[in-house]
């Protein structure tokens, strides 16, 4: 799923040297899209893999090692997408571990 996703918006990608005097990155938008449908936030309140996620360890059918394994997949997929869409590194990690 998150690789569809992944494919989807990067169809969207814009060529940074196009957009010099934009202010922000043009692209800066599909990864904070990207990691809302995943986690939630904004227009997304709670993220489609996120919820999912609490609903299988909440019924024990995942465990919390097995969960933050998956979230640290994921964020190597964000991380991915950041590169690709030529974003600069974030100050600092963006996705928190669940608990």
């Amino acid at each position: 799923m998150v690789q569809r996703w992944k494919e989807f918006w990067l169809r969207e990608y814009r060529d940074p040297d196009d957009y010099p005097d934009m202010g922000v990155h043009p692209n800066a938008w599909i990864l904070d899209e990207l990691h809302q449908l995943i986690f939630g936030g904004d227009y997304y309140y709670a993220g489609m893999v996120s919820s999912y996620l609490d609903r299988l360890k909440a019924v024990d059918v995942i465990t919390q090692d097995e969960l933050n394994e998956f979230v640290e997949k994921i964020y190597g997929e964000l991380e991915d997408m950041r590169k690709r869409l030529r974003l600069p590194e974030p100050k600092q990690n963006i996705i928190p571990l669940p608990q």
